[in-house]
């Protein structure tokens, strides 16, 4: 059924010039945008305070399989 709409639609669409359809683009947006809330952006401490031992339930074995895994490297490095 919407398959359809859409499909009535662009027909109507198609025969339009280039800065009509730019425009009824336009309007669409304003249109979905209005319907959009945005949620505030939270707290950092709030995120921290939600993040809190979020990996405390992994196993050890993957915090050694991480360390292991770094490559070291023994060259000098010249900063001058």
């Amino acid at each position: 059924m919407e398959n359809s709409i859409v499909n009535r639609y662009m027909r109507l669409i198609e025969p339009l010039t280039l800065e009509t359809k730019l425009e009824l683009i336009s309007k669409i947006l304003e249109n979905l945008k209005s319907g959009i809330t945005v949620k505030p952006a939270s707290n950092k401490e709030e995120l921290l305070e939600a993040l809190y031992g979020a990996w405390s339930d992994t196993d050890n074995a993957m915090a050694d399989d991480i360390i292991s895994s770094r490559m070291t490297s023994d060259k000098d490095i010249n900063l001058d």
